[in-house]
């Protein structure tokens, strides 16, 4: 549970949100994570960097992109569009915080 969202996981390939009863299943080739398929059915194609990092986001059926770059530590520096993956900097999951500086 986080922020009042509750989420249940089976192991790194899908996610159930009780909240908003959506799920994503996640496609995998050895340990790198290539796509993501939502209950919408789109697929999305997952690309990373060396770290791990989504850091780009394609969806299969219109080719509709995001992108998100991260400075050292993990904190953004660029964004574009809306990533459909909570999965971020080194591959691990983000929570957003809603922690002030």
């Amino acid at each position: 549970v986080v922020n009042g969202v509750t989420t249940v996981y089976i192991g790194s390939h899908y996610e159930y949100s009780l909240s908003s009863s959506t799920a994503k299943k996640y496609y995998y080739v050895g340990s790198s994570r290539i796509a993501m398929r939502d209950d919408a059915s789109s697929l999305y194609w997952l690309l990373s960097d060396h770290l791990g990092s989504t850091m780009k986001s394609v969806k299969a059926s219109d080719s509709t992109t995001s992108e998100r770059r991260y400075r050292a530590w993990g904190e953004a520096r660029f964004t574009n569009g809306t990533t459909p993956t909570n999965y971020r900097y080194t591959g691990q999951r983000g929570i957003i915080s809603s922690l002030s500086r």
